[in-house]
């Protein structure tokens, strides 16, 4: 866990509140960079995985001890009486006494009740909790009180089914697109050897026409360049991931599923496949169970014993006919399931759902589809599975129902060109699985509240955060805004302004290992108020910032919420120019995350700006269409409404920017400063929303 600056800013809110929900209401009217409405400031909190499996070779002895009124953790911050302290800090001549601050005694500005001194043990200690202020009589030892700010807890260890299973490895399923846009061919320069073109069924079709040891061409067409189609782009990147895994991964466990009008189940090539077809592929029982049931059947060998089978298979696959893409999907999550956890399921793919579940050819099957999808990574979430998507350039694949696939179980959304596929694969293979059933819990200081977060995983009015994560890989990272509550609050709540010098964080992770072992993860820190925001901007870390602005503004996008997601940039962009960079005790540094951030931001810009215009064209033309035919029925002066009826109006106000919040060229002219100047399709801005939602800090 992180923190933007090493200040934790409280802003003083005497009668604000009122104004600020007006303000909140009425966003629009409000000038776009105003820092007074805007709510940003280095209040932002990070925590990632990175260094998770360094933490679990020093586990805390005991189990964690939990605060009986918040349920936050005994830790090395935690104030630990023994009775004579107790009695020295809380009693005079046996009475109590008022509380006063003392050096850095974080849990004194919160007003509680004492314990009585005849119900303390000379063994016990009492821990005042710096959260909520309880006074708790603890009966522990020395050893069991955390003496650093990240300690890990075994909370169950994994079972020992046998010695025979130690070394088994996860499962990798490739659930591979197999119909007919898979043949299209793409050119390279020069002569290549490049295998799995044919089928076998093919060239034993052609052969008779091949002429051995000639070059053949049509006419006109370059003698230095070679055709490769899909396929073999595809084929040719997963043998040099098997051969490459057979070697750094010999017990790994890898597995192919194609789909096409049927869904073959291949598995390790050892044994004949598995068909589902026709009716099966809109049944989802079956598919699940056909994946399960054939996972011991078709996936009995690692990888060292099954590759050159499996890559055996590659030259009978034979493309053609529609796409069976969510069927195939359920069956490669439902055996990647039968597999530890952290395995990995990775669809390719170059052309939209069709047939089956999850098909997205009709109204119909697009009305259901959104359902399916976040089913399917639920799905895979709830069994440890990571879900990858590699989307082929040139067709549409729908990634925004696909994205959310890898959004919710930590995978990859990648779109590549065909010759590119191979080192791709190897990027999305690299990044394992550090966690699975991720639930984490973030807690503030109850002077504190979060900002801008869902509200459904707030609790304890809004100073907890908690939230099922699912699958944690290294590049995972979680940013969150906090701000201060009103005097109000404070009062309600028993806080002492006064004697708020430090406040604590804490966040507790519970999750299971990669080895099964259940373990929870507790880091504490404590961060010294100011109310002086300069002074925390003077010690901020631009990453940060400019991570949460990149997650938060692409979330907005992913939402349909391209106005929030404009004013989001606008504003995290202004302030970090005007305030954070100038004020940078290491400005070399910030400077260079500042550009790094400008770049990313000012493409986001151009993409959301693209997405907007073009919904803003379809519920225009829409209307249209609409008013037409009721002008047709003698109802309604359809031009007429047409005219006086803006773009702007048409829509819900939330979605789209007024004039004034145009994209505005950017000082160097480096970035693209106009939408219309930049051309891209649905998939490729999904892609970049992706990868921004997933922002880590160290790509910054």
């Amino acid at each position: 866990m992180d923190c933007a600056s090493k200040l934790a800013y409280f802003k003083r809110k005497k009668n604000l509140e009122s104004q600020s929900n007006q303000a909140q209401n009425d966003f629009r009217v409000l000038p776009l960079f105003s820092k007074e409405t805007n709510d940003v400031d280095t209040n932002v909190i990070s925590i990632n995985f990175r260094n998770i499996k360094q933490a679990e070779e020093n586990l805390q002895m005991g189990d964690p001890i939990f605060c009986k009124n918040c349920n936050s953790s005994l830790s090395f911050l935690s104030t630990i009486f023994t009775k004579n302290e107790y009695e020295k800090r809380f009693y005079k001549n046996g009475e109590k006494i008022d509380e006063e601050a003392k050096g850095d005694d974080i849990s004194i500005a919160i007003r509680s009740e004492t314990i009585p001194l005849e119900n303390i043990h000379e063994t016990d200690r009492v821990w005042v909790c710096e959260f909520c202020g309880l006074h708790m009589q603890l009966n522990i030892e020395p050893e069991e009180i955390p003496n650093k700010e990240d300690v890990v807890y075994m909370l169950q260890p994994a079972i020992q089914i046998s010695n025979s299973n130690n070394d088994e490895d996860i499962s990798v399923i490739f659930c591979i697109d197999n119909s007919g846009s898979m043949s299209v061919t793409t050119e390279i320069q020069g002569k290549h050897d490049i295998q799995h073109g044919l089928s076998e069924e093919e060239y034993n079709t052609l052969k008779e026409f091949i002429e051995e040891g000639v070059n053949q061409y049509l006419p006109y067409e370059r003698k230095n360049t070679t055709y490769v189609s899909r396929k073999q782009c595809v084929l040719a990147a997963i043998e040099n991931q098997v051969v490459e895994m057979k070697k750094s991964h010999p017990n790994r466990k890898v597995g192919i599923v194609t789909f096409n009008d049927d869904v073959v189940i291949i598995g390790d090539g050892k044994e004949n496949p598995e068909i589902i077809t026709e009716e099966n592929l809109y049944k989802l029982d079956v598919c699940k169970a056909m994946g399960k049931d054939n996972y011991t059947k078709l996936m009995s060998n690692p990888v060292k014993d099954s590759a050159d089978a499996l890559i055996g298979r590659f030259q009978k696959f034979n493309e053609g006919g529609q796409t069976a893409l969510g069927p195939a999907l359920i069956v490669a999550i439902s055996m990647a399931a039968q597999g530890r956890k952290g395995s990995k399921v990775i669809l390719c793919t170059d052309g939209l759902a069709n047939i089956g579940l999850g098909e997205m050819d009709s109204a119909y099957g697009l009305s259901k589809a959104p359902k399916f999808y976040s089913d399917a990574a639920l799905f895979a979430k709830e069994n440890g599975v990571s879900v990858s998507v590699i989307s082929i350039k040139g067709e549409g694949c729908k990634l925004e129902m696909l994205g959310k696939l890898a959004d919710e179980t930590s995978g990859d959304l990648i779109r590549v060109d065909p010759n590119e596929i191979t080192s791709n694969f190897a990027n999305v293979l690299k990044e394992d699985v550090l966690g699975t059933g991720v639930e984490i819990k973030l807690r503030l200081h109850k002077a504190f509240k979060f900002r801008n977060e869902d509200e459904a995983n707030l609790k304890e009015n809004g100073s907890l955060y908690a939230k099922n994560i699912g699958i944690v890989t290294r590049g995972t990272e979680l940013t969150f805004e906090y701000e201060s509550r009103s005097d109000e609050e404070l009062s309600n709540l028993k806080i002492d302004v006064d004697h708020l010098k430090f406040v604590p964080f804490q966040v507790q992770i519970t999750y299971n290992s990669t080895n099964g072992d259940k373990l929870m993860r507790v880091i504490s820190k404590k961060l010294r108020v100011t109310e002086n925001l300069e002074e925390a901007e003077r010690e901020s870390n631009m990453q940060i910032l400019a991570c949460r602005a990149l997650q938060k503004q692409a979330a907005f996008a992913q939402q349909g919420r391209y106005e929030e997601s404009s004013r989001c940039s606008g504003k995290w962009y202004s302030y970090m120019e005007n305030h954070v960079l100038r004020k940078s005790r290491n400005p070399e540094r910030t400077k260079q995350t500042f550009l790094s951030f400008q770049e990313k931001n000012s493409v986001m810009q151009v993409l959301s700006a693209q997405r907007r215009s073009r919904l803003e064209q379809k519920l225009s033309s829409k209307l249209i269409h609409e008013l037409v035919e009721i002008d047709d029925l003698g109802q309604s002066d359809s031009k007429n409404m047409v005219r006086s009826l803006p773009v702007r109006n048409i829509c819900d106000s939330k979605a789209f920017p007024s004039k004034e919040d145009k994209i505005k060229p950017k000082p160097n002219g480096n970035y693209f400063s106009d939408f219309e100047a930049r051309a891209g399709d649905e998939d490729e801005e999904w892609e970049v929303f992706h990868k921004n939602k997933n922002m880590s800090s160290d790509l910054l």
